[in-house]
């Protein structure tokens, strides 16, 4: 912790103590950015966007031809 600038620290450890119900690992308090890990409404707002595209991407996929399936099951492994 010697490389990191003590007016930070304590900025992250507010932080950390404001937000979260649980002690502060040091990697808490020594990250470069306060809200990396904070900003849980973007976090969030992120996870459902790509669970939407997540959504879009299986419905324009091609179903596996039929001809096929059983070749797929017979390997096992499904590649």
């Amino acid at each position: 912790m010697a490389n990191v600038d003590a007016d930070r620290a304590l900025q992250n450890l507010n932080n950390h103590i404001d937000s979260e119900p649980y002690f502060p690992a040091i990697s808490d308090i020594i990250r470069n950015d306060p809200s990396q890990y904070t900003d849980h409404e973007r976090l969030r707002q992120e996870t459902i966007e790509r669970l939407e595209e997540m959504d879009e991407w299986e419905r324009r996929a091609t179903p596996l031809p039929e001809h096929l399936k059983p070749k797929l099951l017979q390997r096992g492994d499904g590649g």
